[in-house]
C-alpha cells in the first residue's frame, strides 16, 4: 500500500506443460502483468494458442514467445531457459530480449529444485521496488496536470509505467536468486 492505495500487479507461472491447456491457466496467463514459464512450457503454451486459432505452432523459443506476447492482453512474458538465459517480451514489443545466465562451475551445482521459484521471487521483489518508486512519483503533483493535481493511482496501472531497465533489473535479480538456489540442496539457503 502507498498512501492508502493498493498497487495491484498479477504475476503467475503456468506451472507445467499440461497446465497450459487448462482454460483458467490460459485466462490468467493472458491477463497477468507477468507470466512466467520455462522453455518447454513456453513452447507448449504457444502451441496451444496456435491450435485454438487454427494456426501452425511455432518451431522455436523466440517465435513461441512472440506468439504469447501477441496473445496476452497486457504485461510481459518471461521465459527461463536454464543455462541458456532468460527471455522476456512485452505485449507491445516486436522481439524477445534475452539476458545471459552466468555459468555455474559443476562443483558448485547442487540441485535445481526450486530454481524457478527462486527466480520468480527475485524478479517480483525487484519489480515491487520499482513499483514502489513509481507509486511515490504518482502521488506527487504532476507538473503537467492542471493546478498541480496528483495523478490517481487507479487511473493507469503502474505496471504500464515500468521501463525496459526495470524488467532487466528484475530478470537479473531473478537470475541471482536462482543461482543461489542451485548451489544448495533442495532450495535450502545456508543459515
Amino acid at each position: 500500500k502507498i498512501g492508502g492505495h493498493i498497487i495491484p500487479a498479477l504475476a503467475m507461472t503456468v506451472g507445467a506443460e499440461w497446465c497450459t491447456e487448462l482454460e483458467p491457466v490460459q485466462a490468467t496467463a493472458r491477463a497477468a502483468d507477468f507470466t512466467f514459464a520455462n522453455e518447454a512450457e513456453v513452447l507448449h503454451l504457444a502451441s496451444t494458442i496456435c491450435k485454438a486459432a487454427r494456426q501452425s505452432a511455432p518451431s522455436d523459443y523466440d517465435a513461441a514467445m512472440l506468439v504469447i506476447a501477441r496473445w496476452k492482453e497486457r504485461g510481459w512474458m518471461i521465459g527461463t531457459r536454464g543455462s541458456r538465459g532468460v527471455g522476456y517480451i512485452g505485449v507491445a514489443d516486436s522481439q524477445v530480449r534475452s539476458l545471459p545466465v552466468p555459468p555455474v562451475p559443476p562443483e558448485e551445482f547442487k540441485d535445481d529444485v526450486g530454481a524457478g521459484d527462486a527466480f520468480m521471487g527475485g524478479f517480483i521483489e525487484s519489480i515491487w521496488q520499482a513499483l514502489h518508486v513509481l507509486a511515490q512519483e504518482a502521488g506527487s503533483p504532476s507538473p503537467s496536470a492542471p493546478e498541480g493535481r496528483k495523478r490517481k493511482l487507479e487511473d493507469t496501472p503502474l505496471v504500464d509505467d515500468l521501463k525496459d531497465a526495470d524488467i532487466q533489473d528484475a530478470v537479473r535479480s531473478g537470475i541471482t536468486a536462482a543461482a543461489a538456489c542451485i548451489r544448495c540442496s533442495g532450495c535450502q539457503f545456508p543459515s
